[in-house]
């Protein structure tokens, strides 16, 4: 450890010490390269063009297609006994609606015939993949897959597709290529019904989600208005961000922080083109290592843990537990996050979606497990460290808790990869996680935020996967 101590000193000797570090040439350069890794960070995932025409089918349907066809189809069987023919006219087309601004891939494209075939007939399933041809400017392998899925939709029922069609659509569509193939079945063959109880079992997990989702919100807006009501009152305070002379002095090094972690960052989304899987993924719990820096640049340990807020002076389950009822009480502010992103993205056509979400789409038990623990417990930690850690405590000696939760928020937001059209609710999110931070001044409530959130979106995306 003296070693690589030792080495790093000797391989950042041209970084100033001391007062040195607090000049304003200094603190503009740092300023200077954040914003560089920033833009560099932003252009990487702006330039991540869709695949070409000719691949799209690699990865088989999208995950979030895939689930909207299901619930779509498992709604019908909920309601094919119970709504009118005009409440059921205006169900499906809301539903198709859905399906289709969902639809981002080829093989999403075509997989919209089985719905439409599910849902209405299979003369609308026929028509609207003669529009495809005709319209969408369709490859090779669209074109056979469209000759096939005519075919099946035109055949009676003793026809049966040959193994080599059969291999194709259900590595191609998947879930949706198991249903085309038994379009030509009697409704209650035991396969169609296994893969119609999976799409029923999907509707009815999203219909509970709705409501608990509508209790939570319900709940959240309640603890919102009463915290409002005792900030009012003076009986709700926010406990602030307290310093040390030595820890204000050279506090630049926590901008440092932000830097090595972007920088990490930046690598780390370039590797996987260079190096195997399993390196990426090591690299990228290295950047936990950023804790150091500020030790390694002169600062105390017990001055880094409390800048970062990694102290605290109460509990950390009542740490936790103030973490969660904080995030409840400003569902409010992710609210109106969350309802800016959705007219941006109503009016760009783009659906932001964080690519790791995909990688729940047929993962086995360990990757699950892998992907867990990075969603619910690597990400809240680092993301906390770096944010409403390093970054929030160097704002905060420099402007109000306002500003500094808002700067931090958005920052947070622009660099994660769903896209710009995602930075209002997660900046929201990181303005949330920055009050929660200042309130306790402690990250501990924070993390716990942060995790609360994550855990409860992968615990919907496994539950719906897993059916």
């Amino acid at each position: 450890m003296i070693f690589i101590h030792q080495f790093l000193k000797t391989l950042f000797s041209w970084l100033p010490e001391g007062k040195e570090k607090d000049s304003q040439r200094y603190v503009v350069s740092v300023w200077l390269v954040l914003f560089l890794l920033i833009v560099v960070l932003v252009s990487f995932v702006l330039s991540k063009k869709e695949q070409p025409l000719e691949e799209d089918f690699s990865n088989g349907t999208t995950l979030r297609f895939e689930l909207i066809g299901q619930y779509a189809l498992g709604f019908k069987q909920i309601i094919k006994e119970t709504a009118d023919i005009e409440e059921k006219e205006r169900i499906y087309s809301g539903l198709i609606q859905q399906a289709q601004e969902a639809a981002s891939s080829n093989a999403d494209k075509i997989s919209m015939a089985v719905i439409l075939a599910e849902l209405y007939s299979k003369d609308e399933a026929l028509t609207y993949l003669r529009d495809l041809e005709k319209d969408y400017q369709t490859t090779r392998t669209m074109k056979y897959d469209i000759a096939v899925m005519k075919e099946i939709y035109t055949k009676d029922q003793n026809w049966t597709p040959s193994k080599r069609v059969r291999e194709i659509f259900l590595h191609r569509y998947q879930w949706f290529g198991k249903l085309a193939l038994t379009g030509n079945m009697i409704s209650d063959d035991p396969i169609r019904t296994a893969l119609f109880q999976k799409a029923k079992g999907i509707t009815n997990k999203v219909l509970v989600f709705s409501s608990l989702l509508g209790i939570a919100i319900l709940t959240g807006c309640a603890l919102f208005i009463l915290a409002v009501i005792w900030l009012i009152k003076k009986k709700l305070t926010f406990a602030g961000i307290q310093s040390t002379e030595n820890e204000i002095q050279g506090s630049v090094v926590f901008l440092e922080t932000v830097v090595v972690f972007l920088f990490m960052m930046m690598a780390g989304a370039l590797l996987p083109g260079y190096m195997p899987g399993w390196f990426s993924i090591i690299w990228h719990l290295l950047t936990i290592l950023v804790v150091f820096w500020p030790w390694f640049r002169g600062k105390t340990r017990q001055d880094s843990q409390r800048a970062f807020g990694l102290k605290t002076d109460t509990s950390i389950i009542r740490e936790m537990g103030a973490g969660i009822v904080g995030y409840l009480a400003a569902t409010p502010i992710v609210l109106i996050g969350m309802g800016l992103s959705l007219i941006i993205s109503k009016f760009s056509g783009i659906i932001p979606i964080h690519p790791i979400v995909n990688s729940f789409q047929e993962a086995n038990t360990w990757r699950i497990i892998q992907l867990v623990f990075l969603i619910c417990i690597f990400a809240p930690i680092i993301e906390e460290i770096v944010f409403r850690g390093a970054f929030y405590f160097y704002l905060r000696q420099r402007y109000s808790a306002w500003i500094s939760a808002a700067i931090t928020g958005i920052i947070f937001a622009i660099i994660h990869p769903q896209g710009l059209v995602a930075v209002p609710v997660l900046g929201a999110l990181g303005f949330v996680f920055a009050l929660i931070r200042e309130w306790r001044q402690s990250l501990i409530a924070s993390i716990s935020a942060h995790a609360f959130n994550n855990t409860i979106i992968t615990i919907l995306l496994i539950s719906l996967v897993q059916v």
